[in-house]
């Protein structure tokens, strides 16, 4: 068989597994987060949509009385709910299309960082079992959103860093320019508009963009002058979240935002940290942690500039908020939840890691045994399916039912409508918020009738 012919051959039957691991990963996805989608809003999700999804669209702008209102989604919720009315498995769609598009980004950056397919598919495998990963991909909030925004910059700025950059066919050089600025301009809006704090890895993003163009490196033999534009993007996008909190903002509203964000106490935050990015498998937290210092080792004598890029952006963001709270410049340390979006970049370093350890330790019983490398793909296939039979247990032992034995809220709609015409209902302030969704457009039709 000629070589040509052995190449295709090799080319389909990769193609082939690489499709079966798609199926794989789409399967484990649906299986955690499809049950109960339809479940009532609960908790932060419930507020947001409740308090501010039914505002105008301009009054969601300039109404920030609480931190869980991440206005950019609140303005998509607010589209839906408008539009389509109290579906709640619609509004949680956009958030499980940001999970399925974040494991996507996640494969191609581990498979170009680290070139290599399996690095790119354990982690897609490790975010579908992520108990954190399958929360944020079934509760109307923006972390997703975020994580999107920051796999998007990053593959982006791995682009410029390879001499790619965007084109368009049939328009001229200064069109595709002015089209890839608002795009980054958009990434770094539509981000601190979600989440304030994702400003510290748009900050993040632009140290490593000026230590890079003051570097003695030739920098793959392209002119400094070519990451301007995306550090000019931060600068423009440090204006649009200035002009969001500070000018559309009251002050006093932004004091009193600020004052209800949940916070953590130093002790805890680490801890909390990285259960945020590999729960349920905290006992091995260490190990993971391990793992990722052995990849950022990896990367940076594999590729030094791409090794700075990602452990920039993955503790840049934790480092400002420490020093931020260090310095009496933040009331109290952002909680961990708002640094979910860095998931893929820890699990990244971490895989590299341990394929890392796995080729060192081939090579040593190979030398030393006749060990054959199909037994280590085996062991990589036990390890994947222990680690999904352990959040399979954890999530229907603890998630799946905390989740549906939610408070039945929906039926309020059903009550009010047994009430006489002219009839209203009183509850305390402690229930308000739950009332105004899932009873409001029937109360207020009930105002109307009395008052005419």
């Amino acid at each position: 068989m000629s070589i040509s012919k052995t190449r295709i051959i090799n080319a389909c039957y990769s193609q082939r597994v690489l499709f079966s691991w798609a199926l794989i990963i789409l399967f484990v996805f649906s299986i955690f987060r499809l049950p109960a989608l339809d479940v009532p809003l609960a908790s932060d999700e419930l507020a947001m949509v409740s308090l501010w999804a039914q505002m105008p669209y301009l009054k969601i702008l300039s109404n920030y009385q609480y931190p869980n209102n991440h206005i950019f989604l609140s303005l998509i919720l607010s589209f839906l709910l408008k539009a389509f009315g109290l579906k709640e498995w619609l509004l949680r769609m956009p958030l499980i299309a940001c999970g399925i598009v974040s494991l996507y980004l996640s494969y191609r950056l581990g498979k170009r960082i680290s070139r290599n397919t399996n690095v790119g598919i354990f982690i897609c495998l490790l975010m579908a079992i992520s108990e954190k990963h399958i929360f944020y991909s079934i509760n109307a909030r923006g972390y997703l959103v975020l994580m999107v925004l920051a796999l998007i910059a990053a593959t982006c700025l791995l682009d410029r860093l390879e001499g790619i950059s965007f084109k368009t066919k049939n328009f001229p050089n200064f069109f595709n320019q002015g089209l890839a600025f608002l795009g980054w301009v958009g990434i770094w809006l539509v981000g601190t508009w979600t989440v304030p704090t994702f400003l510290f890895f748009e900050f993040s993003f632009a140290i490593f963009l000026v230590g890079l163009m003051l570097s003695t490196n030739r920098l793959f033999s392209l002119h400094k002058t070519y990451f301007a534009m995306p550090l000019a993007s931060c600068v423009v996008g440090g204006i649009g979240f200035y002009f969001q909190y500070y000018v559309l903002i009251d002050s006093a509203m932004l004091a009193e935002a600020t004052s209800h964000a949940a916070k953590v106490s130093l002790p805890l935050f680490f801890p909390e940290l990285l259960a945020e990015w590999i729960k349920p498998f905290n006992l091995i937290g260490a190990l993971f942690f391990l793992l990722a210092l052995i990849g950022s080792g990896k990367l940076f004598i594999q590729n030094r500039n791409v090794a700075f890029l990602i452990v920039c952006i993955w503790l840049g963001p934790i480092l400002i908020g420490l020093a931020g709270f260090c310095l009496e410049i933040f009331s109290g340390l952002p909680h961990p939840r708002t640094y979910f979006y860095l998931q893929p970049f820890f699990l990244l370093l971490g895989v590299i890691g341990a394929r890392q350890i796995s080729v060192e330790l081939t090579t040593t019983l190979k030398r030393n045994f006749a060990f054959n490398e199909k037994y280590l793909l085996i062991m990589t296939r036990v390890l994947a399916g222990v680690l999904f039979l352990v959040s399979v247990s954890n999530y229907f032992q603890y998630n799946y039912p905390q989740r549906i034995s939610r408070e039945p809220l929906d039926k309020v709609h059903d009550f009010i409508k047994t009430l006489k015409s002219n009839d209203l209902l009183l509850v305390s302030n402690k229930a308000h918020v739950e009332l105004y969704l899932y009873g409001a457009s029937d109360i207020r039709s009930r105002l109307e009738n009395i008052l005419h």
